[in-house]
């Protein structure tokens, strides 16, 4: 980023000459960790910015772990049929297992969205969304040790 004064159209003005330069359209992020009640759990994602032209992103996430694995991906588009709205779909499967139950769930959502930003502040902002998701849990009863479904 290059930032410097330049002298303006108008006598006595200055203006700020700024030159950007794009980051890389690709994101690759990975979280390792332990926690006492979740185990050992590793998460990756890889983000492509701008793969479907303009502005819409794609982005594959997983989570491997010894209580939770999740596969998931995401499309979302910025600045969809206006400045600010940001259309998103996502498809994901995931297996949890807690000490109370365990679930086995896929999902489909999507909302839209229209989001306040620095420059562009809104005074109303919303979103508007949906999921559908099957889950199959199980569980125990206490009471009784009887496996649930």
């Amino acid at each position: 980023t290059k930032i410097e004064p330049v002298e303006g159209t108008e006598p006595g003005t200055v203006d700020i000459a700024v030159g950007l330069e794009p980051a890389p359209p690709h994101t690759i992020a990975g979280e390792l960790g332990y926690g006492t009640g979740e185990g050992a759990r590793a998460e990756v994602s890889w983000t492509h910015r701008n793969l479907f032209p303009p502005e819409g992103a794609l982005t594959l996430r997983g989570v491997l772990g010894t209580e939770e694995q999740l596969a998931s991906v995401i499309f979302r588009r910025n600045n969809f049929e206006g400045r600010d709205r940001v259309l998103t779909f996502q498809a994901a499967a995931s297996n949890l297992k807690r000490t109370a139950y365990q679930a086995r769930t896929v999902s489909l959502s999507g909302s839209l969205e229209r989001q306040t930003n620095i420059f562009f502040q809104k005074k109303w902002t919303w979103s508007l969304g949906g999921e559908l998701a099957a889950s199959d849990e199980r569980d125990v009863i206490v009471t009784t040790g009887a496996p649930r479904r």
